[in-house]
């Protein structure tokens, strides 16, 4: 997906999806850097995004600038991509932030942002605190649920760390049963049985 191996800020994915990834990928918009691979970047919503396409050293200038092209044609097909799942009642769009927590107001932005596209939930995971041990869901309002987990992969100092996979595979788990309870909530009285139809399609965590 676009955002998969891509990070940014709370306001600036607000605005993009604010903008409907208007601009992704395009020429203007998009840089080309070289760190262990090429990444990509966005100069408007900070998005930087790793290609896994490792650096070529005996790469020409007209070589870098077919590769952009090429990188700049995939971002706009994801952002496409992307969009197209906000409009699907089914996905719950997960996002976290390692060095500091996301306010109140950031995550209600991102979830106005989401709601104006359609019925999908933002899932935000954060570490985990004092009564919310890692593994826990709560529903903080409609549309938004928030995830406590032990640690990042990237620490608050940017240091590496093990993958807690147990901790966030129980962390989707609960919020997927979360997310069948209120569908079954708002939609199970509806007269063409539209909140049963959702309950059989196939969810989808989309990482933001």
């Amino acid at each position: 997906g676009l955002l998969r191996w891509a990070g940014t800020m709370p306001d600036k994915l607000a605005a993009a999806i604010e903008a409907e990834f208007s601009g992704v990928g395009s020429p203007e918009f998009t840089t080309l850097e070289e760190g262990g691979d090429y990444i990509t970047g966005d100069s408007r919503y900070g998005m930087q995004s790793h290609t896994f396409i490792p650096v070529d050293p005996d790469l020409d200038e007209v070589g870098l600038q077919q590769l952009k092209t090429r990188l700049c044609q995939r971002l706009q097909f994801l952002a496409r991509e992307l969009l197209d799942a906000f409009s699907e009642p089914d996905r719950i769009f997960v996002y976290r932030l390692t060095f500091r927590r996301v306010s109140d107001e950031e995550l209600l932005r991102i979830v106005r942002a989401i709601r104006r596209l359609g019925e999908g939930w933002l899932l935000y995971v954060t570490l985990a605190e004092a009564g919310k041990p890692s593994g826990t869901v709560e529903v903080v309002r409609d549309g938004l649920m928030v995830g406590y987990i032990d640690h990042f992969v990237e620490g608050p100092n940017g240091e590496r760390q093990t993958v807690d996979r147990e901790s966030w595979l129980t962390i989707c788990r609960n919020a997927l049963t979360i997310w069948h309870e209120a569908i079954a909530r708002t939609k199970q009285s509806g007269p063409d049985g539209g909140g049963k139809q959702a309950m059989r399609n196939t969810e989808q965590l989309v990482l933001l």
